[in-house]
């Protein structure tokens, strides 16, 4: 399913993780930190990646199996946080046309924001490293509202922040609850399925209006939105 020429874009929401960063090699690289202290075998890459979109306990309940105890799972998870955040950016990397797309939103004043999941913690000191800090947008963390997506709040408190009408944005989003909850915000979800999809993801199902299989797609769609009058110069 691809973008519609016919939809009209005032404002654009993004997912952090699998949408503007590739931050799975260095979730990878803690989760194998954590792994290693119970002599368990390092994770793959490929059994990393499909799992980001969970949270980190379910990553590590995933990974190790279910039989896991709840108090040892809690400590490994601590583990694994303060294994991440010692390396947010050590091999994470920013999805190609991500730089040019974000410029592009710049130069044609429409406001662009970022609603994760990921706690500030972790979220803000990735964001200056790739030039992520919007510049009339908002950034909207996983401890700014008491709720997680798919809980429609902490997209609902960026509709606030923007002082834009929901149904004039775009939530540009990997997961299943990415578009969940921008259907309870009544705003238009864009499945990013170059993000964090399993092979296996039966996306049919999901709650998405649209999706993009590169972010060029919007890219392109934001240009002749704009009738080629805001090309970065």
């Amino acid at each position: 399913m691809s973008f519609p020429n016919t939809t009209s874009i005032d404002a654009v929401l993004f997912d952090l993780d699998g949408t503007l960063l590739d931050t799975a090699p260095d979730i990878m690289h803690a989760i194998n930190q954590v792994l290693k202290t119970e002599n368990i075998t390092p994770a793959s890459i490929d059994q990393v990646r499909p799992q980001v979109s969970h949270g980190a306990f379910r990553l590590i309940e995933n990974i190790l199996g279910p039989d896991v105890d709840v108090q040892h799972k809690e400590h490994l998870r601590s583990c694994f946080l303060q294994a991440y955040q010692q390396n947010l950016v050590q091999d994470t990397q920013l999805y190609s046309g991500v730089s040019e797309l974000l410029a592009l939103l710049d130069t044609c004043s429409i406001p662009w924001g970022i609603v994760t999941n990921k706690s500030e913690r972790f979220t803000l000191p990735l964001l200056e490293p790739f030039n992520l800090i919007p510049k009339n947008g908002c950034i909207v963390c996983g401890d700014t509202t008491p709720y997680l997506k798919p809980n429609p709040a902490p997209l609902l408190a960026a509709v606030k922040i923007l002082g834009i009408a929901p149904e004039k944005i775009i939530y540009v989003g990997d997961a299943q609850k990415d578009m969940l909850a921008a259907k309870r915000a009544k705003i238009t979800g864009v499945l990013a399925q170059y993000g964090y999809l399993d092979e296996q993801t039966d996306v049919d199902n999901w709650l998405h209006e649209f999706s993009i299989a590169h972010p060029d797609d919007l890219f392109q769609h934001i240009q002749k939105q704009s009738g080629y009058s805001c090309q970065s110069n």
